[in-house]
């Protein structure tokens, strides 16, 4: 990412880098599976899911977004199907529109800014 690791989150990195220097990946692994686990839990409560079948955490936010970005475009685009950006998009963001653009016959069309604030210009928005 582009930001420093919070703290607490670096600290725990490293030691689990250390405990895999010492006795090996997946005996590690092994040994913090509960803690894992726990994670999931935490989560599912913290944001009222159901179920910890429901949780899904990834390396980072691009990740995330890209992995839901490609399961909502298999299940929904359709040759001919319209996306729609803006002019500032993340440009991981666009290459994954690029892409299923490309492999479902969809159109990307990206929303010119407003000169004056940057931000998407509705005027522009295709009719």
């Amino acid at each position: 990412g582009d930001s420093p690791m919070p703290r607490p989150v670096l600290e725990v990195v490293k030691n689990h880098l250390d405990l895999e220097a010492r006795i090996g990946g997946y005996k590690a692994a092994e040994e913090v599976e509960s803690l894992r686990s726990e994670v999931y839990g935490k989560v599912a409560e913290l944001i009222g899911a159901k179920s910890v079948k429901e949780i899904a955490l990834v390396e980072s936010a691009t990740v995330g977004w890209t992995r839901g970005f490609y399961s909502l475009a298999k299940a929904k685009l359709k040759p001919g199907s319209v996306l729609l950006t803006c002019e500032a998009e993340y440009a991981a963001q666009w290459v994954a529109m690029k892409h299923v653009c490309r492999d479902y016959g969809a159109k990307l069309v990206t929303i010119p800014s407003d000169p004056v604030l940057g931000e998407i210009d509705l005027e522009q928005l295709p009719k």
